[in-house]
């Protein structure tokens, strides 16, 4: 969820700076990820120009690219542009073939003409946050019709600067999904006023009414509206526009900007309904019948269920899917004069199932489904009449209707302050604790000893005394909380040392920590996309029932995938030398079971060191992951594994580490078309260690004996192999003729060149051969090494070069 600053401060007063404003916001519980600075180069805007669309093709080789022929007044240029929202005879915002760009990112960009699918586009029609005046992606800059082509497009934009917050909102914090929300917390931070906007100018008449029937009183608690005339759709002002583009939306028209901005300011979803769309002057709520059709907004014909929640004519036909979706048929055009303003509380579960039942995420579903304020409907409903009678130029000609049956009561919870403080586990003086509640408008009183705390509605994640103390905790600090000195080291770590699987993971731990790797920690559940993938088993699925959103909708079967994600995250934040851990949990579906099994995952790509003056650069190779596999299977003392090719759907170069016929891990490199999809560019190593079977195998009886006092001796031995021979074939005759003498063996190179030819390839094995009881003697040394050589010639045909 977005948050500006400067809409920010129409609610409350903030003198602290961007940087600070960031830190308090996210210890009150509203964690920011990311923080956009929107400062504008007028030097380098002053270098775009306005463009007339005069013609629109599809691109031959691409769906989803059309081909534009633009003027810009001193010639014609082709432009290939991807965005959904082009049309003839628009006036755009053109970057010309050699005019640099900087984008809300701050990253500076020359346009160059070049080859897009093979066909040339010279220039580029700009969005808002390619030139940096914006958010907003989904779609051109369309400027206003009275734009001169050809001239410098500054005059005609809208330039502001702000700061915008992308929070990352939990479930739970249905309160905080508006400015108002986050002013909120603000004000019980610092004690400060919140500037409510005043409806004292609301006016309106009675010459005009509308019948209204809640058939499902449960699903809809509460429904108001009002008719409004003369209605005058248009341009929204620039204040309305550049506020909502700095979240990222796009402005539409006054009245459908109004009720976003409505909805982002307060956190109440508003719907306008063309009056004279509106058959027999009637609203109907009801459930639709199974199977009925509603063409939607996005004009996609939908067939509904028999528990979607809808908004009906007269004639019962449905003309908005309600709190997720509007109807194309009853929608608010620019021939539209009088609306029907609809502000609502629907029950959060039905529009929960409304959303699942057609993978619909709006901005209004994903308030209405983590619960708005029931007792803000109205006064949302007026403040968007006065916005609408401001820009324009309507008139409410009727009752403000409200039908609220049933008053949705503030929750009443009991608390005692000495439970609150064993909870905490610091003492808070009463006085503090009332102060804090009361900054929160959760007013407490006391009664026969008993203390109550009245929560608001809007509150809907406040529901017990354990959720008063986290409320408090929040404002009050969670950094002031002290560590009771009577906690002692033995409390602290008892579970993880009386555990022998704790054992274990903590020396695998502390081996990749030592050895330079950051352990990381991603969500369980993740994005829907991955399950359309081939490389995704789909019988395994586990979706959840009751998502959240698309990006959170199945439990992960695979670490790669969330494993690429933080990747993704670090690589566009200039941080390209990675190397990351995890162990977690994967999740997977047989039949009507499911398992969960827990991985490590271990994560390379870049290079093996920052780069150094006393060193040159190297990039990390697949060997690098293995030697580190290899030091995971020393501090366990495996012994005797096997390594072999296996196959892999999303590793190339699969090899697989068996031990006792059990899989300990898979390593390898990352399918190219997987990391493409993350829009990594560079090389990714990924190991998945069975965790399972590895600590199966883990022995913590290590033996010792002491050192020869034979001398080693040491044999080179180069062999040129046909391109097809693997070297675990090499390993195979070795080990099977090792003699007890042959203590170890390595490869320490590998040749290929035109000496050789194309399809062979040397390697230079290196024999490490010792007697543990007694010099061992050059007979028996050649003995081993002819035995070797005749079987490498005879099995593998190779040629021995000595």
């Amino acid at each position: 969820m977005k948050i500006s600053l400067n809409w920010l401060k129409k609610f409350i007063e903030i003198n602290e700076t961007p940087e600070d404003l960031e830190s308090i916001l996210t210890e009150v519980g509203l964690e920011v990820d990311e923080v956009f600075s929107i400062a504008p180069d007028k030097k380098l805007l002053r270098s775009l120009v306005v463009g007339e669309i005069l013609s629109i093709e599809k691109h031959p080789h691409a769906d989803r690219l059309s081909l534009t022929s633009v003027d810009l007044g001193d010639k014609k240029s082709r432009i290939i542009c991807g965005a959904r929202n082009i049309s003839v005879g628009q006036k755009v915002v053109i970057a010309k073939s050699g005019t640099k760009i900087k984008n809300t990112n701050q990253k500076t960009l020359e346009i160059k003409k070049t080859k897009i699918r093979g066909i040339e586009s010279d220039g580029m029609i700009c969005a808002e946050d390619e030139i940096g005046i914006g958010n907003a992606h989904d779609g051109i800059i369309i400027l206003p019709k009275n734009s001169v082509t050809g001239k410098s497009a500054i005059d005609y934009l809208n330039i502001i600067s702000d700061t915008v917050y992308d929070i990352s909102l939990t479930p739970n914090r249905a309160d905080a999904t508006s400015h108002l929300g986050v002013a909120r917390d603000i004000k019980a931070v610092f004690n400060r006023e919140i500037n409510i906007p005043e409806i004292k100018s609301f006016t309106n008449t009675e010459t005009k009414n509308i019948d209204i029937e809640i058939k499902e009183k449960t699903a809809c608690p509460r429904y108001a509206g009002c008719i409004i005339d003369n209605v005058d759709v248009g341009e929204s002002s620039n204040e309305i526009k550049n506020l909502l583009t700095s979240i990222g939306i796009n402005p539409i028209n006054n009245v459908v900007d109004i009720t976003n901005y409505i909805l982002h300011s307060l956190g109440q979803p508003l719907h306008a309904f063309d009056l004279d769309k509106i058959s027999k002057n009637k609203i109907v709520v009801k459930y639709a019948k199974e199977n009925e059709k509603f063409l939607s907004l996005d004009d996609i014909e939908r067939k509904l269920k028999s528990d979607d929640l809808v908004i009906c004519d007269g004639d019962e036909k449905p003309m908005c899917i309600a709190g997720v979706f509007g109807g194309k048929t009853s929608g608010v055009s620019s021939k539209t004069k009088s609306i029907f303003l609809e502000s609502a509380y629907f029950n959060p579960s039905d529009v929960r199932k409304s959303s699942q039942n057609h993978m619909l995420k709006t901005d209004a579903s994903y308030r209405f489904e983590r619960g708005i304020d029931p007792n803000i409907t109205v006064y949302a409903l007026k403040l968007a009449c006065v916005l609408i009678k401001k820009y324009c130029k309507g008139k409410v000609v009727s009752l403000v209707y409200d039908i609220y049956p049933k008053k949705i009561e503030n929750n009443k919870i009991e608390i005692c302050y000495d439970r609150i403080n064993k909870l905490i586990g610091q003492k808070i003086g009463e006085v503090e604790i009332n102060n804090i509640l009361k900054k929160l408008d959760i007013n407490v009183s006391s009664n026969n000893k008993i203390t109550i705390a009245d929560v608001p509605p809007y509150r809907v994640d406040v529901l017990r005394e354990a959720d008063i103390v986290e409320e408090i905790l929040r404002i009050y600090g969670y950094n002031n909380i002290k560590l009771s000195s009577k906690n002692g080291s033995d409390y602290l770590s008892e579970e993880r040392s009386g555990s022998h699987e704790n054992i274990i993971l903590s020396r695998v731990m502390d081996l990749l920590v030592s050895s330079g790797l950051y352990e990381i920690t991603t969500n369980s559940l993740t994005s829907l996309k991955y399950s359309t993938s081939k490389e995704w088993d789909r019988s395994g699925t586990i979706e959840m029932v009751n998502k959240l959103s698309d990006e959170h909708a199945v439990l992960k079967q695979d670490l790669l995938y969330t494993g690429l994600e933080c990747i993704k995250h670090n690589l566009n934040r200039k941080q390209n030398n990675l190397k990351f851990f995890e162990f977690d949990k994967i999740y997977n579906k047989k039949n009507k079971s499911h398992t969960e099994t827990k991985k490590i995952g271990i994560y390379l790509t870049g290079l093996l060191k920052e780069e150094h003056f006393n060193s040159s650069p190297n990039k990390i190779k697949f060997f690098d992951l293995l030697n580190l596999v290899n030091k995971l299977l020393v501090i366990a003392d495996i012994k005797n594994y096997s390594i072999e090719e296996s196959k892999s759907k999303t590793l190339s170069k699969c090899f697989e580490i068996k031990h006792n016929k059990k899989s300990i891990c898979k390593i390898g490199n990352v399918n190219k078309n997987i990391s493409s999809n993350y829009d990594i560019d560079q090389e990714v190593y990924f190991c998945e260690i069975e965790w399972k079977n590895y600590i199966k195998s883990f022995n913590h009886e290590f033996s010792f004996s002491s050192i020869s006092k034979f001398p080693e001796v040491k044999r080179d031995l180069s062999l040129v192999l046909s391109k097809d021979k693997k070297f675990s074939e090499i390993s195979h005759i070795i080990d099977k003729n090792r003699r007890n003498i042959i203590k170890n063996y390595s490869l320490y190179d590998i040749y290929e060149g035109e000496n050789l030819g194309d399809k062979k390839i040397a390697y230079a094995l290196r024999f490490v051969l010792q007697d543990v009881n007694k010099t061992l003697e050059e007979k028996t040394i050649n003995s081993t090494m002819e035995n070797l050589m005749v079987n490498f010639e005879k099995i593998l045909g190779a040629e021995i070069r000595k």
